[in-house]
């Protein structure tokens, strides 16, 4: 394959046009680069290379498609973590037992970790020829967050709405309960309530959900982008 190509550039830099068939034993393609057409003609022991890369070539993914991909990974990844702790009533435990709830930042930042460090290590090796900076570490993992944060957004959304009605409720019941253990009389805790009352809302939880998720992935792009990062030599 890597024969072939010497012979029949990638399509993604060069439009080409086969004027003939296999005729006398020859093969003759026009080529268009940079507004000067050139004729080439491969000879029979080319041939068969020269259509094998035709018919196996696809395009390599872009840095947004590699995003793209790992955004849907990660917010699939913490949609299911988000079932799970629902299903075994740990949702609810994460307001009052920090280890639960480290457990699921922790659980939530290796997802998004992994994830972005894999599309970036495929697309400095698959795009870059090895060499990757850490802006497009950065850029990667900063788009899959935003990606990842719309999708996990519009499920809690739904989620909130339809499946666990009452979780707003308990949200406000235990942060109630937690200003009164810190000193404050019955009162003065619901007055606390009535003024932050537009926090405690899906659609604000939900654009918390956006802006951490891009932050997150800008952290995970950053780190990734450290860890692979491999500047081209001066030539």
């Amino acid at each position: 394959m890597k024969q072939s190509l010497l012979f029949f550039p990638a399509f993604s830099s060069v439009k080409t046009k086969i004027l003939s068939e296999v005729k006398d034993s020859e093969l003759k393609v026009q080529r268009s680069l940079r507004g000067e057409n050139q004729l080439i003609t491969f000879y029979p022991h080319q041939l068969q290379n020269v259509m094998d890369s035709i018919e196996t070539y696809e395009p390599k993914k872009t840095l947004q498609q590699r995003a793209m991909t790992a955004g849907l990974i990660i917010a699939g990844a913490g949609i299911l973590i988000n079932l799970v702790f629902y299903l075994t009533g740990m949702d609810m435990e994460m307001l009052t037992n920090p280890a639960i709830s480290w457990l699921n930042r922790i659980l939530l930042l290796g997802v998004t970790y992994y994830f972005i460090h894999a599309a970036l290590k495929d697309y400095r090796e698959e795009n870059l020829g090895g060499y990757l900076s850490i802006g497009q570490g950065i850029g990667l993992g900063t788009l899959a967050g935003l990606i990842s944060g719309v999708i996990s957004a519009i499920w809690f959304f739904i989620f909130t709405s339809f499946i666990a009605t009452d979780m707003m409720d308990k949200i406000k019941e235990v942060t109630l309960q937690q200003m009164q253990e810190q000193g404050q009389s019955e009162e003065q805790a619901e007055q606390a309530m009535e003024m932050m009352s537009m926090f405690f809302s899906p659609v604000f939880f939900a654009g918390v959900v956006v802006i951490s998720s891009v932050f997150f992935g800008f952290l995970c792009g950053l780190v990734a982008g450290l860890v692979l990062k491999k500047d081209k030599p001066y030539a």
